[in-house]
């Protein structure tokens, strides 16, 4: 008989994804939970993209390419960058999906994909999902991409066979982030034959004057793919909705390999007005910025070591002389309080944790205290 699979699927670890309510419910018959695992936006969606599902739900039956064009037409008036159109973008099930598609389009089976580690753990499975080998640079001591050994590899003997290198700024999990003029200057030594990836998940929380997006450099360098999503900032993550910006030659091949309404009609409606909802932007940065503070502040107090983070969320460092992340971890869910492992990101004593409300996070401090301290 034929194998069922080829070998390397076996080989693959599918993505674990944090808690959900209802596991943490029936596992500890809990009610009252809190999540901070997933850096979700702790105020939900707009109540614009809300009302506007609502209004829109009669439409269900009709095919999702009916609000494709509009979408894009908001994104790029959001993207607000001169020369570019609706058709450099390309909509994904979220942008993991458009990981994926990368990874399928772009990278030949004698390719390989270059990658920082820690970060964000789809990269590597799309690349296994794939059976596509992955060349991997660790970061730095800082938790920051070592872009000059990233650079010597790309321009090395592996020259002629790194194709695809992916950077995430701000990175995740670490929440650390690459100045503009690093980041440029690391893109303009890449080989032209590489597509460079920047994922860009959490733009909208940073507040550095040293960053920028590098959406405009699509325009610059054709081989270059900007990613985006609806899940964090804008609260959308259940609805499965991200975006590419990329070069028309480059989103003319993902258009070819990507299912045909592969973004859902409620997705993009809902889309079309979180970009139009600035006050819920807004205030999303404004918790944000005062709240990322006020937990790391709360946390060094517990004798705990932070990663300093311009995304939603902190890596935070456990002492060794208390019990091990993954124990903590437990007695947090024992208690209602759902933070992330980073045991998959070979970090073992480091946790993840999303900002919240400021009720959110006092409790999150308070518990975090009665199960170290």
């Amino acid at each position: 008989m034929l194998s069922l699979v080829e070998p390397h699927i076996f080989n693959l670890s599918p993505y674990v994804p944090g808690k959900t309510f209802q596991e943490v419910k029936e596992e500890f018959g809990l009610e009252n939970i809190i999540k901070l695992a997933s850096n979700e936006n702790c105020f939900g969606p707009s109540l614009k993209a809300i009302e506007a599902m609502q209004k829109s739900l009669v439409d269900s039956h009709l095919y999702s390419n009916e609000k494709r064009k509009t979408v894009k037409r908001s994104i790029c008036q959001y993207l607000n960058v001169k020369e570019l159109n609706e058709k450099n973008i390309v909509l994904g099930n979220g942008s993991n999906e458009l990981i994926g598609l990368l990874v399928r389009a772009f990278l030949a089976p004698h390719e390989i994909l270059l990658n920082g580690w820690p970060s964000f753990l789809t990269y590597r499975i799309a690349a296994q999902a794939f059976n596509r080998a992955e060349k991997t640079v660790f970061l730095t001591p800082d938790f920051d991409y070592d872009l000059d050994a990233m650079i010597k590899i790309a321009q090395g003997k592996l020259k002629n066979k790194i194709k695809l290198v992916f950077v995430a700024n701000p990175n995740n999990p670490t929440g650390r982030y690459l100045k503009k003029k690093d980041l440029k200057r690391f893109m303009k030594q890449l080989p032209e034959h590489v597509v460079v990836v920047i994922d860009e998940a959490y733009v909208e929380y940073v507040d550095e004057p040293d960053y920028a997006t590098m959406v405009a450099m699509v325009l610059e360098r054709e081989r270059t793919v900007v990613l985006r999503t609806f899940s964090k900032i804008f609260g959308l993550a259940g609805l499965r909705i991200g975006f590419a910006v990329c070069s028309l030659e480059v989103a003319d091949i993902l258009r070819r390999v990507r299912e045909p309404f592969n973004v859902n009609y409620l997705a993009q409606v809902a889309a079309i007005a979180a970009l139009e909802d600035t006050a819920h932007i807004a205030r999303s940065q404004k918790n944000n910025k005062k709240e990322i503070m006020t937990l790391a502040k709360g946390l060094k107090k517990l004798g705990v070591e932070v990663t300093e983070s311009v995304g939603n969320f902190l890596m935070l460092h456990l002492p060794n002389d208390i019990p091990k992340a993954k124990q903590v971890i437990h007695e947090l869910l024992k208690r209602g309080i759902i933070v992330r492992e980073l045991e998959s990101y070979n970090l073992p004593q480091s946790i993840r944790v999303t900002v919240g409300t400021p009720e959110q996070n006092q409790k999150f401090l308070v518990t975090l205290k009665e199960v170290i301290i």
